[in-house]
């Protein structure tokens, strides 16, 4: 093929190895699914109230835990799908503060 017809390479991949961006990007990527899971996971802080109110809470337990898991998946899928730089060290950003706020929920807990 001649220069200009050359196929791009991937943006993540240099040399066979994985770039420092997206290396970062899914560290913190499972970092928040841990904190989501310790977060949300099998602590309950309401048991002993009566019946409606402990599946109330655990209810809503559930449901913040869906929406943190699924805003996880969204910037995963955001960060696949756009490959430029500026836009996935804000990604970064965005999940280092997702992460400070699964902390936030797991300090309340104890």
């Amino acid at each position: 093929m001649d220069q200009t017809n050359r196929p791009n390479k991937p943006a993540d991949v240099r040399g066979g190895s994985l770039s420092l961006i997206v290396l970062t990007f899914w560290i913190m990527a499972l970092i928040n699914l841990i904190l989501a899971y310790v977060a949300f996971g099998g602590h309950s802080p309401s048991v002993g109230g009566d019946a409606a109110s402990s599946a109330m809470s655990t209810a809503f337990e559930k449901l913040f835990m869906i929406a943190a898991l699924m805003l996880i998946g969204l910037f995963v899928a955001v960060f696949l799908l756009i490959r430029k730089q500026g836009f996935r060290i804000a990604l970064i950003v965005v999940l280092i503060v997702h992460s400070f706020l699964l902390l936030t929920i797991l300090s309340l807990q104890f």
